[in-house]
C-alpha cells in the first residue's frame, strides 16, 4: 500500500500538469473602457448617419404674396370658419418675428386646417425666422371646420385654445415644418395639432 502512494501522487501531477489551463478572470477596468469605446463609437455612427439640414433655396419671385390674398375659403361647414388677421401695430424694436404674417418672397405651400375637435378653436400658428419671413397668424373654427390658405415654407409651433360643447376649456399644441410645394394639412385634435406632409 504504501508503494501505491507515490505512484498515484505521480499520476495526480501529470495529470495536473497536462490538463487545460485556467481561464483568465478580465479585468472590470478594461471590461468598463471596452464598454464606453463601444458606446462612443454607436454615437458616432448614429450621428454619421442623420441627415443635415439643407436651406432651401430662394425662388424667384416678382412680388411677394400677401396673407390677406391667400385662400381663406372653408370647404366644410360652418361657413363662419376664417382666418382672421390681429390690428394690433407691429412692435418696434425688439424681436422682428413679433408681428403678423402677412407677406413674404420665396417658396410656400398650400396648408389645409381641419378642427377635428368638437367645439369651438383659436388657433395661433408662429412661423420661426426664415430668410423669408416669420410671425405668426391666428384662425377661428367653430364645430368640425376647415379653412384652406397659403403659407410660406419654414417650421411652424402651432397652439390651441379649445372650448367643447359642455363648457370644458383646454389647450393643444404642436410643431412641424413645411419644405416642398405640396399641400399640406394640418389637423386639431383633442389631444394635439399634427401637421401632416402630402
Amino acid at each position: 500500500m504504501k508503494r501505491l502512494y507515490p505512484i498515484l501522487i505521480m499520476i495526480m501531477l501529470i495529470l495536473t500538469a497536462c490538463g487545460p489551463k485556467a481561464i483568465p478572470t478580465p479585468d472590470l477596468v478594461d471590461v468598463q473602457n471596452t464598454a464606453i469605446a463601444i458606446a462612443w463609437t454607436w454615437a458616432a455612427e448614429t450621428q454619421t448617419a442623420m441627415p443635415t439640414a439643407t436651406p432651401v433655396p430662394p425662388t424667384a419671385t416678382s412680388t411677394p404674396t400677401l396673407m390677406p390674398t391667400m385662400t381663406m375659403a372653408p370647404t366644410i361647414p360652418p361657413a363662419n370658419d376664417a382666418l382672421s388677421l390681429p390690428t394690433a401695430t407691429p412692435a418696434t424694436g425688439g424681436d422682428p418675428c413679433n408681428k403678423t404674417l402677412s407677406s413674404w418672397t420665396g417658396p410656400e405651400a398650400k396648408l389645409l386646417i381641419v378642427n377635428e375637435v368638437k367645439g369651438t378653436v383659436n388657433l395661433s400658428i408662429y412661423l420661426n425666422e426664415t430668410a423669408f419671413a416669420c410671425g405668426y397668424a391666428y384662425a377661428n373654427f367653430n364645430d368640425k371646420g376647415q379653412t384652406l390658405m397659403t403659407v410660406p415654407y419654414g417650421c411652424y409651433s402651432m397652439y390651441g385654445w379649445v372650448t367643447t360643447k359642455k363648457g370644458k376649456e383646454y389647450t393643444v399644441s404642436g410643431y412641424g415644418c413645411i419644405n416642398n410645394p405640396d399641400k399640406w394639412t394640418l389637423v386639431i385634435r383633442d389631444e394635439r395639432i399634427l401637421l401632416l406632409p402630402p
